[in-house]
């Protein structure tokens, strides 16, 4: 599996190359959330608000569940 920097995350903040990243377990898993994106039950600009950074905070506020099914879209670690 992959390993990416913050900075790397970051880049990818848009609409067509959305990436986030969660914590789970004390581990960051990088997810890449484009072709979800427009699937989204609370529309894009909820991802958007989280794009290319730490959407952990919101995943667990609006919906902790998701986090046991983050590996469908996981492409890798954060580095510290």
């Amino acid at each position: 599996m992959a390993t990416y920097t913050a900075a790397e995350v970051a880049k990818h903040c848009t609409e067509n190359d959305l990436w986030v990243y969660v914590v789970v377990d004390g581990v960051k898993k990088v997810l890449d959330l484009t072709q979800f994106a427009s699937h989204h039950p609370g529309g894009v600009d909820a991802l958007m608000e989280v794009a290319g950074g730490d959407a952990t905070d919101r995943v667990l506020e609006v919906h902790p569940h998701v986090l046991k099914g983050v590996d469908k879209a996981c492409i890798g670690t954060l580095s510290d």
